[in-house]
């Protein structure tokens, strides 16, 4: 059996029909695992995002209707989930369990727009605690993996938070799953209006 993971930053669920439109969508494409960033639903809503496919594993809620990760495992699956875990923020999730006798962690993670050291901190602090699992992550990195091939028009303000990025992927010995099948390939996952640039910022890592 194969597992489908899809990263995916949804923009907000509050909306009754985009979740199911967003649900439709994974079972087509048969997901077992998605990792979902930008909810945007409070805690005592998330419940809302699952259906008779698909159930709601586990999430991390902001104060507000903002942030927000989530993730949802197809219900048929076979994965045993040991526990999960999340900050305080909205901004990282994950579980971590077994599927054929294998230890898997998967991560949703919604990293700040801005140079946030703290943030990476936190986040290596609990990936290098998981060394037995395989790991699983999804996120919206809001950075560049690759400034060159990553971003349509090169920018020198997103440096730092860049190379914080590309430290973070080796310190954890982890790679970006997309460009290792698609080494040279520009293709991108964000539109800035303000800067009217195209930008590859959504990973599985």
């Amino acid at each position: 059996m194969v597992l489908n993971v899809m990263s995916w930053n949804v923009n907000g669920l509050n909306g009754a029909i985009k979740r199911t439109k967003c649900l439709d969508y994974l079972r087509s494409k048969r997901i077992s695992f998605a990792l979902i960033q930008e909810s945007h639903l409070k805690a005592y809503d998330v419940h809302r995002f699952q259906n008779r496919y698909y159930k709601l594993v586990y999430f991390s809620s902001s104060d507000k209707k903002s942030k927000g990760v989530l993730i949802l495992m197809a219900r048929h699956l076979p994965f045993s989930i040991h526990c999960s875990r999340s900050d305080a923020d909205g901004r990282i999730t994950y579980i971590l369990g077994t599927w054929s006798n294998i230890k898997c962690a998967f991560f949703s993670v919604y990293a700040p727009n801005d140079y946030d050291m703290v943030f990476y901190q936190q986040l290596v602090r609990m990936l290098l605690n998981l060394n037995d699992y395989h790991l699983v992550i999804g996120g919206d990195f809001n950075t560049v993996h690759n400034s060159l091939l990553d971003r349509s028009q090169i920018s020198h303000s997103d440096q730092t938070s860049s190379k914080l990025f590309n430290d973070f992927i080796k310190q954890i010995n982890v790679c970006d799953v997309w460009r290792l099948r698609n080494e040279a390939v520009k293709d991108y996952t964000f539109f800035s209006a303000r800067h009217k640039s195209y930008s590859r910022i959504d990973y599985l890592l």
